[in-house]
């Protein structure tokens, strides 16, 4: 298997909770890029060891640097790795709209848009049976 593929599913099992998304965007707002375990779980209204548990995902698919002052951790983000990240992605997304214009182009409707909502719509409302 290609080791994006694995990489890429790492990466959205990390971004795969609310909490851990918010923390990426408290970590993106604030000026100094830095906030310790405790302040984060005071702004997600969680506990800190939940806290520190959504940061240790985060900080494992390297999305986070860590340094400790005294006794607490402070984290930021990993502009370099998030970058690599956004990467990997666009090269993904490149390739899936190469495939469906082709698709388009061909006369197949598997990507046109009318035909995305439908199936989606059709999923919905057999979820709701």
């Amino acid at each position: 298997m290609n080791e994006n593929i694995i990489v890429l599913a790492e990466l959205f099992k990390a971004l795969g909770d609310v909490n851990r998304l918010r923390i990426i965007k408290i970590l993106a707002s604030n000026e100094d890029n830095t906030f310790c375990v405790s302040q984060i779980a005071d702004m997600l209204g969680i506990s800190q060891p939940a806290s520190s548990q959504h940061l240790a995902v985060l900080k494992r698919v390297g999305l986070l640097s860590s340094e400790q002052q005294g006794k607490k951790m402070f984290y930021a983000l990993n502009g370099q790795v998030f970058r690599r990240y956004f990467v990997l992605v666009e090269h993904m997304f490149e390739m899936a709209f190469v495939k469906c214009d082709l698709s388009l182009v061909q006369g197949k409707a598997d990507c046109d848009r009318t035909s995305l909502i439908s199936k989606e719509a059709e999923y919905e409302s057999k979820k709701q049976e």
